[in-house]
């Protein structure tokens, strides 16, 4: 959790710029970049969930009959603790996407010629003044995606009967 503490007190699009111009402006980079930069708030939110569980009795007792602790990881606590995990996966695919998008504007995920949004973005933007609407269109499908991703999360938060 220390490490998930360390990369939290970063700023999210600038460690993910830091790590793909480390890393090299591929596509891979930047995903691996995204994925360092959300991972913390995961693992943090499946420890808060874990935490609870560790002294639920259905934890205890296959315990006490030497059940194993991956086995009772894997087939009593996980299932109980994975609802809000999923719906934060929802919420934060939202959030990756706009990152990704982010990266590809700059430059640093593949470059101008890499079939992304924010890449089509960057490419519409010299244009801004002659044609406005060429950059219209991928700015509205980055937006779009990333509500619905969002929306998808809120309905799942709510047939899931997460908090």
């Amino acid at each position: 959790m220390r490490t998930a503490d360390a990369l939290l007190a970063f700023p999210g699009i600038v460690l993910a710029v830091a790590i793909t111009g480390v890393l090299g402006p591929t596509l891979i980079n930047a995903m691996t970049a995204v994925g360092v930069v959300l991972s913390p708030s995961i693992a943090r939110l499946l420890r808060g969930s874990v935490q609870p569980l560790r002294t639920a009795d259905y934890v205890r007792i296959p315990a006490l009959f030497g059940v194993g602790r991956l086995r009772i990881a894997i087939r009593h606590v996980l299932p109980n603790a994975m609802a809000p995990v999923l719906v934060q996966t929802c919420a934060i695919a939202s959030i990756m996407l706009i990152i990704e998008a982010a990266l590809s504007f700059l430059g640093v995920s593949g470059g101008l010629t890499a079939p992304a949004w924010g890449a089509q973005l960057s490419a519409a933007y010299s244009y801004f003044v002659s044609a406005p609407l060429a950059s219209v269109a991928p700015g509205l499908v980055i937006t779009l995606t990333a509500l619905s991703l969002s929306r998808a999360g809120d309905g799942l938060r709510a047939r899931l009967g997460v908090g």
